[in-house]
């Protein structure tokens, strides 16, 4: 699978593993990656791959001999986003464990155990090492485990790794620093980590104290403080270090974790352990503008349990600074609505009506006072008049990275719900999440330039699960910068078709004053590259989707150029189980280059809902002889289910005038039939989305380099319910 696919839910239906050499593997102790439990796919691992690799015995694993400097004999190689892999082990005591898988991974990946089905570590940032030859312990630190025979799966979430062991040992005792755990709630100093020394009070990758100020013989680097208040901070916090604090928890309740941090550099992260559970997920530390600036940076509505618990500060992205972690129930800060009572969902929320309480408490910033001074004149949420064309009074101008605005709401049923912003931009790569009650409720979602600061749109996420009663709801700026007029959060409407042969027209869409018009959002590196072209299909204009040399890194593309035209899944109406008729008409201009011998190209594609991975249609065009190419992806997992028709090399200066009859389905229900210019080229049976995704239509011009400019033009989008009601001319074999 490639990231972003669902992950396969494992052993089903009372197929059960047994162990290579039929004993448990002893822990503590080291268990070879190549030494899953027998059962076969889907019961004892599960894999992307149809074949081994290596000419090693294999069960569609990709098993080769290992390279890692530690020996180890053979490794998994080419684990990706949804693999999982299973082991027996036997326990031998009820305590408190450190899982350490060894891997190697380029650019670094994602990953979690689970112990009999259920998750014990949460997510678990694999860092790149260097290179795929180069392989380190991943340690995940204090995990506690019961006595006795378990199933322990470590599953892949973000692609790709190689895997040559696991190791389990006996978490090393650790004790108060200051005698007695510290109360929760409270405030911790961060340099009175617990006492026990490397590897159980604390992870430092380099031997001696830099600063020397305090506990001097600790590896940890301990400075004087620069932040008001004076005292010490723990120093150039990097990437895989760890601080362990015993801490007492008062009562069972749901608390926020601050820490008081600085960073003059890039964007650094962090999480927070309890019990060896990640807690905060990565929480990003953005620059505070200097390492003598401190910030309180954290994540709230995290449930802790009452009694004594080990809680790890981690490093994810180094670097940055550490004074002190500050833990509070949920409520002992006034948190209340603007208006004096929580705004209703389904609603609109305006976005400068977020909650009082001020910073750290009801909303975020990063900088100090309201630059617009528009509203709420007392807060330093920066709010301008807006120049939205709905109306809105006023916007919140320039969301930046770690920014978050809080709402109280009042849910009237448990249902799922949509949820949107407002927003507008002209950068790429603009991202944000929302929050209930501290939790990530929709993911990383992506703010498409807008073309202008005052073009805003409806962005954000389908079907969110929403329960009943009173919450708080977060809105995350995770990538600046946005303009922001409101949050709307409504119950889907699902789209209706029109009975069986009445031809209706349901969205069409032909550029007549824009490129950005019906709905259309542009993926480019740069606001503009999408303009009108003055050769239209059935009018006067067309959409020309036109890419510069270096038009790389947007939304996704790496090292590929783009100009694409987005539209939603709503208006795509792409959903498991609608049936459509589809238009688009594409014409190459002179200026279109066509791909060199090595590389490839996308002119139109309907792509899935998930984050990553091949989309569930494609208009390729690729180098002479293929030319034009269809290419399709359906069923189970992402990738899987591909089906191809290649058309023959483009021809220049002439329409092509494409007709797509679609069943949406992840299983033996879908269709996808094409016609070019009449002729009917592919007929596919079988599955056209991926299981639990959607899609979304994409007007492309998306390639490898071509050294030059190139363009593609579209015209006539055209959705319907017949044939007749989308095609311009008769199609064969349709009456």
């Amino acid at each position: 699978m490639d990231a972003g696919a669902a992950p396969d839910p494992g052993p089903t239906g009372g197929d059960t593993t047994t162990t290579v050499g039929s004993t448990p593997n002893t822990v503590p102790g080291v268990i070879e990656a190549e030494n899953f439990d027998q059962g076969g796919e889907g019961v004892a691992f599960h894999t992307a791959a149809a074949d081994g690799a290596g000419g090693l015995p294999s069960q569609a694993v990709a098993l080769v001999p290992s390279v890692d400097s530690l020996g180890g004999g053979t490794v998994i190689s080419d684990v990706q986003a949804g693999d999982w892999f299973t082991y027996t082990i036997n326990v031998t005591d009820n305590g408190r464990y450190d899982l350490a898988p060894r891997v190697s991974s380029v650019p670094g990946a994602e990953l979690h155990f689970e112990l009999d089905g259920a998750d014990i570590t949460g997510l678990v940032t694999v860092p790149s090492t260097g290179s795929t030859s180069t392989f380190e312990w991943v340690d995940i630190t204090a995990v506690p485990l019961t006595a006795g025979n378990h199933v322990l799966k470590i599953m892949s979430d973000e692609q790709t790794f190689d895997l040559n062991s696991i190791r389990v040992s006996a978490t090393p005792p650790s004790t108060p620093f200051l005698t007695n755990p510290s109360a929760l709630p409270g405030t911790l100093q961060a340099e009175d980590f617990d006492a026990g020394g490397e590897g159980a009070g604390y992870h430092d990758k380099t031997p001696g104290n830099a600063g020397g100020l305090y506990r001097p013989n600790e590896d940890v680097d301990i400075i004087a403080s620069p932040d008001s208040g004076g005292g010490y901070v723990v120093n150039s916090f990097q990437t895989g270090e760890w601080l362990a604090y015993t801490v007492a928890v008062a009562m069972s309740a749901q608390y926020a974790i601050d820490l008081r941090v600085s960073n003059g550099a890039g964007d650094a992260a962090y999480r927070v352990e309890v019990d060896g559970r990640d807690v905060t997920g990565s929480v990003t530390v953005p620059s505070t503008g200097g390492v003598n600036k401190f910030q309180w940076i954290g994540k709230s509505g995290i449930p802790l349990a009452a009694g004594t618990h080990l809680l790890k500060v981690v490093s994810n992205v180094q670097a940055f600074n550490l004074n002190s972690i500050r833990v509070t129930a949920a409520g002992s800060a006034s948190e209340t609505p603007y208006t004096g009572t929580p705004s209703a969902i389904p609603g609109t929320i305006q976005a400068e009506n977020f909650d009082k309480g001020g910073e750290g408490v009801a909303y975020h910033d990063l900088v100090a006072g309201n630059a617009g001074g528009q509203y709420r004149t007392s807060e330093d949420v920066d709010i301008i008049a807006s120049a939205d064309s709905e109306g809105a009074g006023f916007e919140v101008n320039n969301f930046q990275t770690g920014e978050w605005l809080g709402y109280t709401v009042k849910v009237a049923s448990s249902s799922q719900y949509d949820i949107d912003l407002r927003a507008a931009t002209v950068q790429s790569g603009s991202a944000f999440h929302v929050e209930m009650d501290g939790r990530d409720v929709t993911g990383r979602v992506t703010v498409p330039n807008t073309g202008s600061w005052a073009r805003f749109q409806w962005i954000g996420k389908k079907s969110v699960p929403l329960t009943v009663g009173t919450h708080i709801m977060r809105v995350v700026s995770d990538q600046q910068y946005f303009d922001v007029t409101a949050i709307r959060v409504q119950k889907p409407t699902a789209a209706v078709l029109p009975p069986p042969g009445t031809g209706k027209v349901v969205f069409s869409c032909t550029f007549a004053t824009s490129p950005l018009e019906c709905g259309f959002s542009e993926q480019s590196k740069a606001p503009g590259r999408a303009t009108l072209a003055s050769v239209g299909r059935d009018g006067a204009t067309a959409a020309r989707l036109r890419t510069q040399p270096g038009d790389t890194n947007v939304f996704g593309s790496d090292d590929a150029e783009r100009d694409d035209l987005a539209l939603s899944q709503a208006e795509t109406d792409c959903f498991e189980g609608r049936e459509q008729w589809w238009a688009n008409s594409i014409y190459f201009p002179s200026d279109y280059t066509p791909p060199k011998s090595d590389g490839w190209g996308v002119v139109l594609d309907f792509h899935h809902t998930g984050s990553t991975g091949q989309a569930n249609f494609h208009i390729d065009a690729m180098p002479n002889p293929i030319g034009l190419r269809l290419r399709g992806y359906g069923g189970p997992s992402v990738d899987s289910g591909e089906y191809e028709v290649t058309l023959g090399p483009v021809t220049k200066n002439v329409w092509y005038d494409f007709v797509f009859h679609v069943k949406w389905s992840s299983g033996s229900g879908g269709l996808m039939e094409a016609w070019v210019n009449g002729v009917k080229k592919l007929t596919h049976n079988g599955p056209t989305l991926y299981s639990g995704l959607g899609c979304y239509l994409k007007l492309a011009n998306y390639h490898t380099p071509v050294g030059v400019p190139s363009s593609v033009i579209h015209d006539r989008i055209i959705r319907g319910t017949t044939a007749g009601a989308v095609s311009l001319t008769p199609l064969q074999g349709v009456p």
